[in-house]
């Protein structure tokens, strides 16, 4: 779609889910909005909105098939 963005990240700090070596980041236009929108639908988010040392602001949670899913956003420039 236009606009989106994914990245497959290798994630050697996975604890147990769907598949303990993948991440997957979806670039959202502002992370607080879907930690509300998140939290809205009843979703446990593992990993609340927080900025990153490189500009990322992230949230990371687990989708129903134990898969660990992370937002970020960067800030407007």
């Amino acid at each position: 779609t236009q606009g989106a963005a994914l990245a497959i990240l290798r994630d050697e700090n996975a604890g147990i889910c769907g598949n303990p070596k993948l991440r997957m980041a979806f670039t959202v236009d502002d992370v607080d909005a879907e930690f509300a929108r998140l939290q809205s639908l009843g979703v446990s988010v593992d990993e609340p909105p927080e900025t990153q040392p490189w500009g990322a602001r992230n949230l990371s949670f687990l989708d129903p098939d134990g898969n660990r899913l992370t937002f970020r956003s960067f800030q407007k420039k």
